[in-house]
């Protein structure tokens, strides 16, 4: 599994686990709508909020924003509800937080079936490595009683459906191929995904003051960036023909 690593502001995290080792993998969420693992790891990197997670993960990729051996500040806090059973027992010295991106319809939170399923992969390898039994597996609601991963908390059935994942043998999925008007309609509701992108709130400013300036032309914020579109901001920068000092 390929993990990049983006650490988090320092203030966000602290060196060590004080001679703890690690117990529990505690369940999270982003609380966001539509974001991924790339974003949250560089909001972390770039602010200081006394706050982080070990790993984000999306329908895509995983990416990891503090070492497995250093403690985050993802699982404690004051407690939110009667539930709260692992309260002074799963603590951030002795556990790993994995914090899922989420997605809003209908206004509810839910996670979609391509980010559970690279969640599965992540903590089943996380368990492997540190001989984590599935009942050490835990909702960040279990541990202070936040509603947290809301969707996980909300319905009781997804949570133990996804326990279950943790210890049976995964299927392999059978192959379909897509029909041509099949791939139309999916390349259709990408491009109008990507026609209404909104910036992230930590790029917004940033991304109006570009778009103001005429280096960017305010679409498809979130969209990869090729060389040739470099080229052109590069231009609009009138860094090009000036050489690099």
């Amino acid at each position: 599994m390929n993990i990049p690593f983006l650490q988090a502001n320092s203030s966000n995290f602290y060196s060590g686990r004080g001679g703890n080792s690690i117990k529990y993998i505690v369940m999270h969420y982003t609380a966001n709508n539509g974001d991924t693992a790339m974003n949250n790891a560089q909001y972390f990197h770039n602010n200081s909020v006394q706050a982080s997670a070990h790993y984000f993960v999306d329908e895509n990729s995983v990416v990891q924003s503090v070492r497995d051996s250093d403690g985050a500040w993802h699982c404690g806090g004051s407690l939110e509800s009667p539930h709260h059973p692992l309260h002074g027992i799963c603590m951030n010295r002795n556990s790993l937080g994995v914090e899922m991106c989420s997605d809003k319809v209908n206004g509810k939170f839910i996670f979609t079936a391509q980010t559970v399923d690279r969640t599965v992969e992540l903590v089943k390898m996380l368990m492997a490595k540190y001989n984590i039994d599935v009942d050490h597996v835990v909702r960040h609601y279990d541990v202070t009683g936040k509603d947290c991963p809301e969707p996980w908390v909300r319905d009781e059935s997804q949570w133990k459906s996804f326990k279950a994942r943790l210890t049976a043998k995964e299927t392999p999925k059978e192959e379909t191929k897509m029909t041509d008007k099949e791939f139309a309609a999916h390349e259709e509701r990408y491009q109008a995904e990507k026609a209404n992108q909104k910036p992230h709130p930590y790029a917004a400013e940033a991304w109006q003051a570009a778009t103001d300036a005429g280096i960017m032309d305010g679409t498809k914020p979130q969209s990869p960036l090729t060389r040739e579109q470099l080229s052109v901001i590069l231009q609009r920068l009138g860094l090009l023909g000036k050489g690099v000092k």
